[in-house]
């Protein structure tokens, strides 16, 4: 996917950052940019400082090395995500080390792997941000068909959790 940043939404008074509140139409305005926008499948949300803390649709999570993710949580302002809470077995089970931070625009350079995940969209492999390209440049496949060696082991290992978790996964 090619995703492109938009601002953090302004929320309504009263409603703090990072819970689920009903409040749905930034997302949608979102997604109707970037389908407006040629070439970009998805938006990702980000605050002042430039750190993203959502995605229109699905929670952004990094791969740094030493197999560490980081996903934003609701006190970096993104929507608590049950989706993640399905996958982070597999990932452990995988290797990967699961912590919530700030996604800084660093990070994002620096990322073997950029994956949304979400409910309605799974887990799916972003190639590019704003024009730049995110991730390691081909897989390591091995016997069993797995991803190993690269950043396409924490899209492997999310799936494989969707599944477990009986989300629907077409890849």
């Amino acid at each position: 996917l090619r995703c492109a940043t938009t601002p953090c939404p302004a929320w309504p008074p009263g409603v703090a950052p990072g819970v689920k509140h009903g409040a749905w139409e930034p997302y949608r305005a979102a997604i109707r940019r970037a389908a407006a926008a040629d070439g970009i499948d998805a938006m990702l949300f980000v605050d002042a400082d430039g750190a993203i803390i959502d995605g229109d649709r699905a929670l952004p999570v990094v791969l740094l090395d030493g197999d560490i993710a980081y996903a934003p949580g609701p006190d970096d302002g993104a929507v608590a995500s049950v989706t993640l809470d399905a996958v982070r077995p597999s990932l452990a089970d995988a290797g990967i080390e699961l912590r919530h931070g700030r996604l800084t625009a660093d990070m994002v350079a620096a990322a073997r792997a950029l994956v949304l995940l979400g409910s309605g969209v799974g887990a799916v492999g972003v190639s590019e941000v704003d024009g730049a390209a995110v991730g390691d440049d081909g897989a390591v496949v091995g016997d069993d068909g797995a991803a190993v060696g690269d950043g396409t082991a924490l899209l492997a290992a999310a799936r494989t959790g969707l599944r477990a978790a009986g989300y629907h996964c077409d890849s």
